[in-house]
């Protein structure tokens, strides 16, 4: 089994849709690599959804 690469998330940098999208695709692959097809099929889904939405970015303020 492939081991993950985990990107620390913070409430204080955001992640841009870019990024989100490129971690999307790659478990993508991998899930299609494991013959997981219609779970690729949805993260490919996701990743140009993620493309699609328009940015609000989070100041971390009230």
């Amino acid at each position: 089994m492939t081991q993950l690469n985990r990107v620390p998330l913070s409430t204080h940098a955001p992640i841009s849709p870019l990024m989100l999208s490129d971690h999307l695709l790659r478990l993508a692959e991998e899930a299609d690599s494991a013959g997981l097809r219609g779970t690729a099929e949805h993260l490919l889904d996701l990743a140009s959804d993620v493309l699609d939405e328009p940015v609000v970015w989070r100041t971390g303020t009230n």
